[in-house]
Order: structure tokens, then sequence, then C-alpha cells
């Protein structure tokens, strides 16, 4: 057995080697360990959020279109057989639509819609509106306007319903698929929009519409002897003796019979 002076100096040196550091070489290794994890942790993070981006960018074009559909068919199912003017100058037509039609890039449209909420008729305007639809700077349009017979130099107010849109096809069906409209006292049974998107490419809708005809205003009808009376020789006139006929009731079918 080792005496004492001897043992003490052994376990001075032994826990001396137990204490010891990492070595350089160690904390290098060390170092580039945790940074590759975290290069990869921060590239799995990068897809999540870049994924997360484009999804809501996606949903938010999709929730638009959704809306902008809503808005047009609202639009052409309340169409309505009218006639507007601009200033001093009737337009004609029920129906404006085609190439270059309210200053659209694209195909046009332009027409006078029912059902514009007036509550009590407390707003100065009636429940027409006119609308139309045009492409402008890859934007889909809805202008609409406070009238249907606009003054010269108003203004329409304009909603940008769809962005990143590059042209509008129209289409509109009477017995068949017609590209253009050329009647201008009816209304087609219904029209097709075909959208060229950036982002979708080619989508096409169709909207029904109540088809209808411009109300033609008769002339008045001229009695052959305008000297006549108006109740002369009519059932429920007088009688040449001055008494009422027994065969008809009083007054006859102007009034009802009514005294």
């Amino acid at each position: 057995m080792l005496p004492l002076q001897l043992l003490v100096p052994t376990l001075a040196v032994k826990m001396k080697s137990m204490q010891r550091g990492f070595t350089l070489l160690e904390i290098l290794i060390a170092i580039a360990v945790f940074s590759v994890l975290s290069m990869a942790a921060y590239q799995v993070l990068q897809g999540v959020m870049t994924s997360d981006k484009i999804s809501s960018e996606h949903s938010e074009k999709l929730k638009q279109m959704q809306r902008a559909m809503m808005i047009i068919e609202r639009d052409m199912t309340q169409m309505v057989a009218r006639t507007t003017r601009n200033g001093a100058e009737p337009n004609g037509s029920l129906l404006r639509a085609g190439k270059y039609v309210a200053e659209s890039e694209s195909d046009g449209i332009d027409f006078v819609r029912l059902g514009w909420s007036n509550p009590q008729g407390q707003l100065p305007r009636s429940n027409l509106v006119r609308v139309a639809y045009r492409i402008k700077e890859n934007n889909l349009e809805r202008l609409y306007f406070l009238y249907p017979d606009t003054v010269s130099g108003q203004e329409p107010e304009v909603q940008v319903l769809i962005k990143d849109v590059n042209s509008l096809t129209l289409r509109y069906w009477d017995k068949s698929w017609q590209a253009s409209w050329t009647k201008k006292d009816k209304l087609p049974a219904g029209i097709a929009m075909e959208f060229d998107f950036e982002a979708y490419g080619v989508i096409s809708r169709l909207f029904l519409t109540p088809e209808g005809e411009a109300v033609k205003a008769k002339a008045p009808v001229v009695p052959a002897n305008p000297d006549r009376k108006p109740d002369e020789n009519q059932p429920g006139s007088n009688t040449e003796n001055g008494e009422q006929d027994p065969n008809v009731p009083n007054g006859g079918p102007v009034n009802g019979g009514r005294t």
C-alpha cells in the first residue's frame, strides 16, 4: 500500500486531467454541425413562409374572381329593355356591346338593370342603374352611372373587379351563339364572357339574361267624326225621349254602373 505522501499527488493529477476543457478542433466541429442544422432549419422555415404567401395570394385572387362573377351575374340577371341617352343624343339600342364600347381596350358592354336599392325612395334617383364593363390597363372595370340618362360631361363611378386580365371576349345567344349583337330593340337570351387571365389562362362564364324587346308606342286612335260627343251612341246613354235605357245599367260600362 502506497504511503499517504505518494497518494495525494496522484489524485491531484487525475482531478486536473478530468477538469480539462474542449480542444479547438472539437469547438470547430460543434460550430460546423450547428451551422448546418441552422441552415437546414432556415430553409424549411423559408419554404413554409413562401408556400403560405403563395397560398394566401391564390386564395385572395380566387375570392376576388368569385366576387366579380357574382356582381356580373347579378347585373346580367336584372337587365332591362330600356334605352339610354347621352346628353341630348338618344342611344337607340337596348344593349351596347362590342369592340371598344365604354372605351374598353377589348370587348365592352353597356346596359341598364333593375334592382338598385332605394329604400322608400329617399334618394333622388330611381331603382334603375346603367352599368358597363370594360378592360382598362389590364383591369376588369365595372362602371355605373347615377342616372340612366347621363348629362354631357358626367363621369361614371369606376370599380376595379379583377386585376391582370389581358382581354375580354363576348358572345350572345339568340337561337345560336353569335360573335356580335346588332339587334337594337331586343336583348339576347344569354351572354358568354371569356376572360384571358394572366395567371389562370382563358376562363369562360355563361350568364342568362331576361330576354325582352323594346315597347313600341302605338299611334292614338282618332275618331272618324271628331265633332261627335263622347257619350253619343254609347251603351248607357239616354234614349231620344230623355229616358234611361233599361237594358243597360246606370252609367254603362264606363263607371261600372255606379251613380
